[in-house]
């Protein structure tokens, strides 16, 4: 079967129609596993994830990955799966951040009301503007690996700042901020 032409728009229920069930696994398979080994987790993060879990907070992910399978395999990979009570991306869920209803369905899975979750994000829209939205409180990872801003709740300044420490980052406290109207 010819490849498609240069001018034609990608489809994907015409490609899934090029490859088999096995193609399309071997793909995910080699991309995830690609992925995991030239994109190692920061040892910090290890450390944070442990010990916020270790002082009796519920630590889990909320990804907007487009494939669960690698997000899987990278919390694998970085040892963090049993500091974790639960890994929610956006291909299991069917939605994506900031749409109200992920944030919603991990709230219900962890059992936790939106308004006793912190949620920490490197996307403004994404992550801080869709936790905000879903009343949750948000800590904003500026340059993902640079700066902390503190976007949320003054209750939780002590996690906040710890978490801060605790990564090594340098942060600022934001003025608390009203929930962003929908």
């Amino acid at each position: 079967m010819p490849p498609p032409s240069h001018e034609a728009r990608w489809d994907d229920r015409a490609a899934a129609r090029r490859a088999t069930p096995h193609e399309t696994a071997r793909v995910v398979e080699t991309y995830s596993e690609t992925f995991v080994a030239s994109v190692p987790a920061p040892p910090v993060s290890g450390r944070v994830i442990r010990d916020l879990a270790t002082r009796g907070f519920k630590v889990a992910i909320l990804s907007n990955w487009p494939l669960a399978a690698t997000i899987d395999r990278f919390v694998e990979e970085a040892g963090w799966r049993e500091h974790l009570v639960g890994v929610f991306v956006s291909q299991r869920i069917g939605t994506i951040k900031p749409h109200p209803a992920i944030f919603e369905h991990a709230a219900s899975a962890l059992g936790v009301p939106p308004g006793g979750i912190l949620h920490v994000g490197d996307d403004w829209a994404a992550d801080v503007v869709g936790a905000v939205r879903a009343g949750w409180r948000a800590a904003y990872l500026r340059n993902r690996q640079g700066e902390i801003r503190r976007v949320a709740d003054p209750r939780h300044r002590a996690l906040h700042n710890w978490v801060a420490r605790a990564v090594g980052l340098r942060h600022r406290a934001a003025r608390p901020q009203r929930p962003i109207p929908c």
